[in-house]
């Protein structure tokens, strides 16, 4: 798959997870300004392709694998115990981000 196909789709099922998600690839530094509501985050740096060549039966084979980190984020304010809510409802969002790609 390409660069483009897979930010692509990475982009399509974090969208489709619910309608308040702020989905961003590379570059997000607005990390400091005051929030006006409590928001839903999810950020994409950016892929990283590892090239390499199988061999099958004499026959090589390009390949790429692609390295991908992402984080999902919500914004808190509030006690620790509302920051513990927050980890756990990011926790459940990345399982349903996973089970949507699969």
């Amino acid at each position: 798959m390409s660069h483009k196909a897979i930010r692509l789709l990475i982009e399509d099922t974090v969208k489709a997870l619910q309608d308040d998600i702020d989905y961003t690839y590379a570059l997000k530094t607005d990390f400091n300004q005051e929030p006006k509501s409590l928001f839903t985050f999810v950020n994409t740096s950016p892929l990283i392709a590892v090239p390499s060549y199988r061999s099958d039966n004499g026959t090589h084979n390009y390949m790429k694998v692609w390295s991908v980190e992402m984080a999902f984020l919500k914004i808190c304010k509030g006690t620790p115990d509302k920051y513990t809510d927050v980890l756990d409802e990011m926790d459940g969002l990345v399982d349903s981000f996973l089970n949507r790609l699969n």
